[in-house]
């Protein structure tokens, strides 16, 4: 054999070599990396946060309860550990230290999303501010939202917020067995009036209907294991449609949903244009689209995401609300005492009592912390340059997990963090945007709204509509377990069951509500019935409440 045929074949050697080897670098973890669980090569941890049973490798992410493992994890790794996903890295903080040193301070750095390709561009076509890259783009957004969601526009919102709770607690007498139907109506209902000043009188609301199943829809393709591996291995996106119909789909998808979205839009523009609009966060866009010059989509989009935000995440608080006080009785009896004090039982509460019921203040912060819907944070945040954090290196382009669910069960943190005990917040009178703004991390009350520039902006109308929600629950009901029939035991549920999904919320259980006199029946039906003179025949706002924004509509 020449020198001239056996160089050829010599390269073609070497280059398979250097190919093999980088290939086989992939999945491993960097030695000045946060520490983690062993890694294999290609996969790294790949295959324990798909769910795929490679029992072989000896390691396996349970299928149902992945915050349990996150925080096993944090305390066998530290408050700063990380998952290497093929080609991606996942640094999961921990700690409220690291949240505040990672997230806010550092919020220069870590105000990206990263490269969700089958969410941000297949499923959205770009649009979706959840997934929304720091931007131009993005900055707009969060500036209308911002301005559209503060305290002083929430406050002007409340007439909404009232008229659903009345009609919750009516239904919670006529069918108190029911009640996680009607605490989910309640929460649906308030957002669908908010995003489009259209109420949801009953859950069988088609447009609900149309909405909830694109939502699922949505949900179900984020967390296929396809997605998943699209994200974390770029090349698979170059394969043809037929090997990966998902591409198609959710494409298909995207199409159906930003019809819906658009559709949405342009109802309330016609509305606006013959002066029956209600007062609304598509209202609101539409009279900014004429100064900031952005498209139908961009609008019709911006309010399909405050309608999502909103949904679900307050009915299932106040679910684990009622959980708590199932599970907690002494809680709900402090509450009552206060409100009897403060309130009597001549008139149901308000808004304006909140500042004399400081139990009833603590039991929304414990609420937010106990059953926190997003328990792994809503979305992760991604590192925009390397940064330098505890000794490691958290790379540029790294998933950034706030890891709610471990911090709020931190024991050094929070005393017996497993118990709902509003007492923990005594002498506290923040509100929860305050208290996310505070420099000192440990004055933090809870992290269920994020961090750093991705802050949830309906934080104050989160906290608003359950603190009515829950001052008015136990201003007319005592809530307590069902018993059993047999043996007339209480059953009670299992304290830390949650369903499985991104916005998550307790596990279906049973509760009794018993309305704490007839006297006060009387009022909450009263209430109902003078509430029915502002809706028409459709259960939709008939008039535009009392100083609410654009009342002159």
């Amino acid at each position: 054999m020449t020198m001239k045929m056996f160089f050829p074949w010599y390269l073609a050697l070497l280059a398979t070599v250097v190919l093999l080897v980088r290939i086989l670098r992939i999945g491993r973890r960097p030695r000045r990396y946060p520490p983690g669980p062993p890694t294999i090569p290609i996969l790294g941890n790949l295959h324990q946060s798909l769910v795929l049973n490679l029992t072989h490798f000896g390691m396996q992410m349970p299928s149902k309860d992945v915050h349990k493992q996150f925080q096993r994890w944090s305390a066998q790794y530290g408050p700063v550990f990380s998952l290497i996903l093929g080609t991606t890295t996942m640094v999961v903080l921990s700690s409220d230290v690291a949240v505040k040193e990672v997230l806010d301070k550092r919020s220069a750095v870590t105000n990206e999303r990263g490269d969700h390709y089958v969410g941000h561009r297949l499923l959205t076509g770009g649009e979706h501010m959840l997934l929304m890259p720091n931007g131009p783009k993005w900055r707009l957004q969060r500036k209308l939202f911002q301005k559209m969601l503060n305290l002083q526009v929430t406050r002007t919102y409340l007439p909404y917020v009232m008229l659903e709770n009345k009609q919750m607690l009516v239904d919670l007498i006529q069918k108190p067995d029911d009640f996680i139907h009607h605490i989910k109506r309640y929460s649906n209902s308030l957002i669908t009036t908010m995003a489009y000043g259209r109420r949801t009188p009953s859950s069988d609301d088609p447009t609900l209907i149309r909405f909830l199943q694109g939502l699922e829809d949505f949900t179900t393709f984020m967390q296929s294991s396809t997605a998943a591996l699209m994200d974390v291995y770029p090349v698979l996106r170059r394969l043809p449609a037929w090997m990966t119909p998902i591409t198609k789909d959710a494409s298909e998808h995207q199409k159906r949903t930003a019809a819906f979205y658009v559709s949405l839009w342009l109802e309330t523009k016609a509305k606006l244009a013959q002066g029956t609009a209600k007062p609304c966060f598509c209202v609101d866009l539409l009279l900014a689209q004429k100064q900031e010059g952005f498209t139908d989509q961009f609008g019709a989009y911006l309010a399909g995401a405050a309608l999502e935000a909103g949904t679900d995440t307050t009915g299932g608080e106040l679910c684990g609300f009622v959980k708590a006080m199932v599970l907690f009785p002494a809680a709900q009896h402090k509450a009552q005492a206060e409100l009897d004090r403060v309130v009597g039982d001549n008139r149901l509460p308000t808004i304006d009592d909140l500042p004399r019921l400081p139990y009833l203040r603590a039991c929304v912060k414990e609420t937010l912390r106990w059953m926190p819907t997003a328990i792994m944070g809503a979305a992760p945040h991604a590192a925009k340059e390397d940064i330098q954090y505890m000794g490691y290196t958290i790379p540029a382009g790294a998933m950034l997990i706030n890891n709610v669910y471990t911090i709020h069960h931190d024991p050094g943190r929070y005393a017996h963090p497993h118990e709902f005990d509003p007492d923990r917040y005594e002498g506290d009178l923040s509100t929860a945007a305050e208290s996310a703004q505070n420099a000192d991390v440990a004055k933090r009350d809870h992290f269920v709204f994020g961090a750093g520039r991705r802050l949830c902006a309906g934080i104050h109308l989160a906290e608003q509509s359950i603190f009515l929600a829950i001052s008015r629950m136990l201003w007319t009901f005592d809530i307590s377990p069902k018993l059993d029939p047999v043996t007339n035991s209480p059953i009670l549920p299992e304290p830390d069951r949650y369903t499985q999904a991104v916005v998550c919320m307790p596990e279906p259980f049973e509760a009794t509500f018993t309305p704490r006199s007839q006297r006060r029946v009387d009022i909450v039906m009263a209430e109902w019935r003078e509430a029915q003179n502002e809706l028409d025949e459709k259960q939709q706002w008939r008039t535009v409440g009392e100083g609410m924004k654009f009342s002159k509509i």
